[in-house]
């Protein structure tokens, strides 16, 4: 049975979190970066350092096991790197946050805030995410490339209000409300139920009662017909290259196709995996060592 118009149902959390936080030198933060997009599929913060030369990567867990694993790691291949670690209740999530979540502007269209700062005075459209572990927020690169992405579409006319859109691992849902208030409809889904908790109250916080729902699941649930104007997947280089074929097979003929969670040096196999399903070269952003490419002509 394939499911369309999901209920989102609340899902109990874990009561503590497991943060592991280090400095490095700017130079190795290429170099650290794969190792976390590896092992590290949710996301990191990165803020800046006192030290102008180095930066802070700030990570979380809810398991402690996935926390020692990570930090062995990153003493195994950077000697150098002093990490910190941490545990604290969930209730000092947002506490915590607040150290270094600032608003980001998308394409002078969207600013995300998180709630503490949405009465802000601002000529964007607000986005209202509130910060809950491993999932996103806008502060990471792959996530605003691809609000970039929809924004820029949208500007041009390639997709518009009323379009069908798909959003594969939806996480905090950010990129369904960016959707939703562009007047798309569609529903988003993600394999961690955890998600549903976070997105429902996304979903309050910035007024979306329709054009917007997910569910827990894969793509096998979602029917190839009619088909989406838009599709988004914001994952990781490894399983962008498995969903090609379900992906694609999802698209009306003049659909879009935004993809991110892929590093810079991955994106020629991502792209060969697509356009081996008779998709076309893809448009590319890119914020440093991420990228996004946008299928569909």
């Amino acid at each position: 049975m394939k499911n369309n118009s999901p209920n989102i149902k609340p899902v109990e959390t874990s009561p503590q979190l497991h943060m592991v936080e280090f400095t490095l030198p700017l130079s190795l933060v290429d170099a650290v970066t794969p190792f976390l997009a590896e092992h590290c599929p949710y996301g990191w913060q990165e803020a800046d350092s006192e030290d102008e030369a180095s930066g802070t990567i700030i990570l979380y867990f809810d398991d402690p096991l996935a926390a020692a694993d990570v930090l062995r790691g990153l003493k195994a291949r950077w000697p150098e790197v002093e990490p910190v670690t941490a545990a604290f209740e969930n209730q000092q999530w947002v506490t915590s946050w607040k150290r270094f979540f600032t608003p980001i502007d998308i394409e002078d269209t969207f600013v995300v805030l998180p709630p503490w700062l949405a009465k802000e005075e601002t000529s964007r459209q607000k986005i209202i995410i509130e910060p809950q572990m491993a999932f996103g927020t806008g502060h990471h690169a792959t996530t605003a490339l691809c609000m970039r992405a929809i924004v820029i579409l949208f500007k041009d006319a390639e997709i518009k209000q009323g379009d069908r859109f798909l959003d594969a691992g939806t996480g905090s849902g950010i990129l369904g409300i960016t959707c939703a208030k562009l007047g798309l409809k569609g529903f988003g889904f993600d394999l961690d139920p955890l998600t549903l908790e976070n997105i429902q109250l996304n979903r309050r916080l910035n007024g979306i009662t329709d054009g917007f729902t997910a569910f827990v699941g894969s793509v096998d649930l979602v029917d190839p017909a009619p088909g989406f104007g838009l599709i988004l997947a914001n994952i990781l280089a490894a399983p962008l290259i498995f969903l090609a074929p379900e992906l694609t097979r999802r698209m009306l003929p003049a659909g879009k196709l935004v993809l991110s969670g892929l590093l810079v040096e991955q994106i020629d196999d991502v792209s060969r995996a697509y356009q081996a399903c008779g998709l076309g070269a893809p448009r590319i952003l890119q914020q440093r060592e991420w990228a996004c490419l946008i299928f569909g002509s």
